[in-house]
């Protein structure tokens, strides 16, 4: 676990984990409903917190991908409901 902790993530990795997140996030839209001001808030902590690009950063892009990627499905989802 130290040696995973203390390994440099490439910045192509964060993104595509990123990317992934997001469109998770946008499929569990249908199940969770995600608010936009916490895909703020932790996107404001990602950015504070990348440069330093460890095992933080990779679950921050995770978290951050997922928070956008619902609060874009729900958005979607009540433009569906209409």
């Amino acid at each position: 676990m130290e040696r995973l902790a203390a390994h440099r993530f490439r910045r192509t990795t964060l993104v595509a984990v990123f990317c992934a997140s997001v469109l998770v996030g946008i499929g569990a839209a249908r199940i969770v409903t995600f608010e936009f001001w916490w895909a703020f808030a932790s996107g404001v902590v990602f950015i504070i917190v990348a440069r330093k690009q460890r095992l933080a950063v990779l679950l921050l892009a995770v978290l951050v991908g997922l928070l956008i990627g619902g609060a874009r499905g729900n958005l979607y989802m009540q433009k569906l409901s209409e």
